[in-house]
């Protein structure tokens, strides 16, 4: 399950953030940036769609401070994004979604970690347990 929903995470950070090849540059920009150029509003949607990410990474229980990490990188690019031409240029190459999905990750691989260093902590092996028998 955790797999999937990591998956369509994954999809929808590309999508904001690199779905876009600019020609002869190799630069990869997302819808996040061409959104956000919509004067008044296009920050607020992109903003909205950023906190999905976010609402997933609480669900799947992540920590605080990743969370607030992942806040700081949707707060920044809400904020510098709201500058006209300087903002729009911004949300190209903050890439917050990105980020936020790579941190994510980076938690539930940490997560599992320990968790299975737990696992093996906690299982004994027979030649110890015979020994004390």
């Amino acid at each position: 399950v955790i797999e999937e929903e990591l998956k369509q995470l994954r999809q929808l950070a590309w999508l904001m953030d690199e779905s876009i090849t600019i020609p002869k540059t190799g630069m990869k920009i997302g819808l996040d940036g061409i959104i956000g150029m919509i004067p008044g509003v296009g920050d607020v949607i992109t903003a909205g769609i950023s906190s999905y990410i976010i609402r997933k990474a609480y669900k799947l229980g992540v920590s605080r401070t990743t969370l607030m990490r992942m806040i700081g990188n949707t707060t920044v690019d809400v904020v510098v994004g709201v500058v006209p031409v300087v903002g729009d240029l911004f949300d190209f190459a903050w890439k917050a979604n990105r980020r936020n999905v790579k941190l994510l990750i980076k938690h539930l691989e940490k997560r599992q970690l320990r968790e299975r260093k737990t696992e093996l902590n906690q299982q004994e092996p027979s030649h110890v347990t015979a020994k004390q028998s």
